[in-house]
Order: structure tokens, then C-alpha cells, then sequence
């Protein structure tokens, strides 16, 4: 796969190796050029003595597996769910020039306040907004249950007035302080109408990535996220698998550049 012109990404499933000095040096060549995502089974003592049994290999431990990941420069993710939502990332904004700095729109404020403590666990920073970015803001802002800064709260207006959210979007796409836009709102309200003002408003105008999530369940507003994807959107259910995708694909691109293919 690392030798194929049509593999972008590479992701799978891994439970122990017979030959850890080579898989080492292959892996390190490839991810050099093309990110490698795997699930690493057999870290539990029980998911170890299971993958003993399943294929007679010695799954070893977290500390050393770690090791060998990192070195070799593969991206370790926990589960399935975590996978896709790397490969989706990876997929639509690989190429681009993605940083650290993240600039949060939302109109709820209970999401925001979590994702901020995961993006701190993650290493990616959530920075402070300019004064003239915070200007342009308060511009347009509700007066009551609003917030200017970085995370930006358009408050529980958002969702009579959808405007207030894509206004937010630019102000932040102006700002030379953050590289990536992150949308989060419940998708239980207006998901398809939502979806559809956000590819509208924003198609073709963005010089940064937009990322959104439309938290709730799947079944509700599937369309949405599909339809967002589809417009080469990055586009989720949840907060914490994307959020956890950025801080891997911001690794990445960083150590691309610093190192080179």
C-alpha cells in the first residue's frame, strides 16, 4: 500500500508482529509520505491473552508498543469510531497547511466548555482573539448569553438567525491567529437546514479548513453530516474523535514539513 499511487491512507488493525525491526523500518519510510492510522489490539491483559490465542502472538506491553509506534511514526487511534473519524479528516485536509490554533463556533456553551479542556489534553491551542477580531464580533452579537472570545458563543439566537453562525465563521477566517475553524452545535435543531446554510454560505469563501460537528444521534440527521462530507466538509456526530483527528493530523503535517519524505 505504501508503494501504491492510488493509497492516500493507510489504517487497519494490528494485534503483534514476528519481525518488529522490520516493521519498524517500513512503517518509518512510509508514514513519512502517507499517514499510517492503526488500532492497536492486546493492550488489556485480557485483550492480550485473546490475541494469544487468536493468532499465537504476543500482543506486549503498552509502554513498549507505544515506543514502536511512535518511532516508527504511526498514528495510534483507540477503536473503530476513532479510525473513520481519522481517515475522514485525513482525507479532506491532509494536503492543506494545517497549525495547531483552533477557533471554536458555537451557540451552545456547556459543548464548548468541554471540548476546550479535551483541545489543552490534545496540544491544541485555543488562543486568544485580537482586539479587532473581537470588535467585528460584538458587531453582531446578542447582547445577553454571548461571548466574544475564543471559544465564540453566538448564543441560543443561533438558532432562529443562522447568520450570526456564519458570521462568526469569517470573522474567525480573517484572523491571522487560528488556522482551523471548528463548528460544534446539536444537530437536533434545523440539522438539515443547517448543513445546508453552512455548505451555502461558505463554498468557495473560506481560505481556512472548516471542521463541524452535529452532536447528537445519527439516525436523526444523517443527511446533514452526509451532506457536508459531500461538499468536502469534514463532518461529525460527536466532538471528541474529530477534535482528537486534529491534534493527530497537526502532528503530522508538522513533522512532514520539519523532516521531509
Amino acid at each position: 500500500l505504501g508503494a501504491d499511487p492510488k493509497t492516500e491512507i493507510i489504517g487497519g488493525y494490528l494485534e503483534g508482529m514476528k519481525d518488529g525491526r522490520k516493521f519498524l523500518e517500513i512503517a518509518r519510510e512510509i508514514s513519512s509520505r502517507k499517514p499510517v492510522i492503526l488500532i492497536k489490539g492486546g493492550s488489556s491483559e485480557v485483550g492480550s491473552d485473546e490475541v494469544v490465542s487468536h493468532t499465537g502472538s504476543v500482543a506486549g506491553e503498552k509502554k513498549m508498543w507505544k515506543s514502536v509506534l511512535d518511532q516508527a511514526g504511526v498514528i495510534r487511534v483507540g477503536g473503530l469510531n476513532e479510525l473513520m473519524d481519522h481517515v475522514v479528516t485525513f482525507r479532506l485536509l491532509k494536503d492543506r497547511c494545517i497549525g495547531n490554533r483552533i477557533g471554536i463556533v458555537s451557540g451552545t456553551a456547556g459543548p464548548t466548555v468541554i471540548d476546550s479542556d479535551l483541545c489543552e489534553d490534545l496540544n491544541l491551542e485555543i488562543p486568544e482573539l485580537p482586539a479587532s477580531t473581537k470588535e467585528r464580533i460584538r458587531e453582531f452579537l446578542p447582547v445577553y448569553g454571548s461571548s466574544d472570545r475564543n471559544p465564540v458563543d453566538v448564543s441560543i439566537a443561533g438558532a432562529s438567525n443562522m447568520r450570526l453562525y456564519l458570521q462568526a465563521i469569517m470573522a474567525l477566517d480573517d484572523c491571522e491567529q487560528i488556522d482551523i475553524i471548528y463548528f460544534i452545535q446539536s444537530g437536533e435543531w434545523q440539522g438539515n437546514e443547517l448543513a445546508a446554510y453552512l455548505i451555502e454560505g461558505t463554498s468557495g469563501k473560506l481560505k481556512k479548513p472548516l471542521v463541524v460537528s452535529l452532536i447528537g444521534p445519527p439516525e436523526k440527521y444523517s443527511q446533514a453530516v452526509l451532506s457536508l462530507l459531500e461538499a468536502n466538509i469534514p463532518a461529525f456526530f460527536t466532538s471528541e474523535g474529530p477534535l482528537k483527528a486534529l491534534g493527530s493530523l497537526s502532528r503530522w503535517t508538522g513533522k512532514v514539513r520539519r523532516e521531509g519524505p
